[in-house]
């Protein structure tokens, strides 16, 4: 567990309010390619439903490239 905290420390260390790294982003993205539903994918990232949302519709986290 401690790995995985420090990867994410780490990839968020210009916004350390981040719970969802650019890397994880791309995941996402391909998650619901696949079928999932945003409160399935969210759940695996422990956050709301509509944080996903908003990433997969742009409307944050727009500047990452997928």
């Amino acid at each position: 567990i401690y790995d995985v905290c420090q990867r994410v420390t780490e990839a968020n260390r210009g916004n350390p309010k981040k719970k969802i790294t650019d890397e994880q982003i791309s995941v996402i993205f391909d998650l619901r390619k696949s079928g999932l539903t945003l409160q399935e994918i969210a759940d695996r990232y422990s956050v709301h439903y509509t944080q996903i949302g908003r990433i997969i519709n742009r409307t944050s986290r727009s500047k990452v490239i997928v």
